[in-house]
């Protein structure tokens, strides 16, 4: 068994209760889920456009969702989503989650 820590102190937020879905996790390996986490939790959102970027800066202040955006290095594109209530992150694909977009726009 593989064990991966996150260091906590480059966190900027709680991410509460952290899971991934059942085929993430199919699909991702361990490492990558854990690289995500890590970068989503330290301010790093990714492969996300300028806007989201920004909202998710405004949200880290304001409070409200958090999205990001990675492609492993076997070319699996996953998203992390941390939301306020309850608190809860989550990796999921992108399929998954189908108004990734839409929804970061409504935010």
């Amino acid at each position: 068994m593989t064990t991966f820590l996150i260091d906590a102190s480059t966190a900027l937020f709680a991410p509460g209760r952290v899971s991934a879905t059942a085929k993430a996790a199919t699909v991702l390996r361990c490492e990558d889920l854990v690289l995500a986490m890590a970068r989503h939790l330290a301010g790093d959102w990714g492969e996300v456009d300028a806007e989201v970027w920004e909202r998710n800066e405004a949200h880290l202040k304001a409070g409200g969702r958090l999205s990001s955006r990675y492609t492993s290095a076997d070319g699996v594109v996953h998203c992390v989503v941390t939301e306020e209530n309850p608190l809860a992150t989550t990796v999921l694909l992108p399929d998954e989650f189908s108004s990734f977009s839409t929804a970061d726009r409504r935010s």
